[in-house]
């Protein structure tokens, strides 16, 4: 059996601890935590000291006073003993967030940082962001500087963003980042043979990884390099805008509609060049069924 105990609620009052006299004489049977045990050890061995040196415990109306008094004669550098822990912790907790957040969807972070203020407050600095676009969109940084040295690695180029554009909001952008007006829904596939679709889903991934390099270069006021990647845009956009006529009436939509794409004089005259060819192409697949069809037919 173990007799009853009284424990107080400790709520930093020095009169609610109960005295020696007072704790069971009789203790659980359970072994105890490492903690508690160093706890009791610490104790009985302070104990000790005061006994060994004659002095007396100090009644329990007294010690409130007596702690007040070594409280008040505490060196002030325990004051900084514990500014040092806090910020350990906050270097541990910065090291986590930027350990683990590459690994993390753009859903994840913004779920992740509804948690805990500190953990908010640190998914909001520019190194968790660069980080992040580094490593969810390489080859975007790739793509915008094809022959890398250490001036023009990722992560170098990730520093040069401005604090104009801000890291969190590239990434979002990013992040958000569409084929439109280049969107095909699954009817729309349907319009397309089997090896233009395989088409279009090259172009398109090439179109939206050269409009994402573009958003980099703009963020980090780079205009040579916006107006290079606008010109490298041209080959992969006009490859979408002849299959998206395809799927109509024949008539390709009109340029001007995609501004961000620098379009060279003779545009007009490669497009109808484009879509003749693919018109060709089409035209000789449809043979190539329609012989595969026969075959089928004489050979029952």
């Amino acid at each position: 059996m173990i007799s009853t105990m009284r424990v107080p609620i400790l709520r930093g009052d020095v009169d609610d601890v109960p005295d020696v006299e007072e704790m069971p004489t009789q203790m659980p049977t359970q072994a105890a935590s490492p903690g508690v045990e160093m706890l009791f050890a610490g104790q009985h061995s302070a104990e000790a000291q005061r006994r060994g040196r004659g002095e007396e415990r100090l009644p329990a109306r007294n010690r409130k006073d007596s702690s007040s008094k070594v409280a008040a004669a505490a060196p002030a550098s325990s004051e900084a003993q514990i500014d040092v822990v806090a910020n350990s912790f906050l270097d541990v907790v910065e090291l986590q967030v930027l350990t683990v957040s590459p690994y993390c969807t753009f859903e994840d972070i913004m779920a992740w940082a509804r948690t805990h203020s500190s953990v908010q407050n640190l998914l909001k600095t520019e190194a968790v962001w660069r980080k992040l676009l580094v490593t969810h969109f390489r080859p975007a940084f790739e793509c915008l500087h094809p022959q890398q040295d250490e001036a023009t690695t990722p992560d170098a180029l990730a520093v040069r963003i401005s604090d104009k554009s801000s890291a969190r909001r590239v990434y979002a952008g990013l992040h958000k980042n569409r084929s439109h007006p280049f969107v095909l829904d699954p009817r729309a596939r349907l319009l397309l043979e089997i090896h233009e679709v395989r088409e279009w889903d090259t172009h398109q991934k090439l179109f939206s990884l050269q409009r994402q390099a573009v958003r980099l270069a703009g963020a980090m006021e780079d205009p040579q390099a916006v107006e290079r990647m606008r010109r490298e845009m041209v080959p992969s956009a006009l490859e979408l805008v002849s299959l998206k006529a395809m799927m109509g009436d024949g008539r390709p939509p009109k340029l001007e509609a995609l501004t961000e794409v620098n379009w060279p004089p003779s545009a007009e005259g490669d497009l109808r060049q484009l879509m003749e060819k693919r018109l060709q192409q089409r035209r000789r697949w449809w043979q190539q069924q329609r012989e595969h069809l026969l075959q089928g037919i004489e050979w029952r």
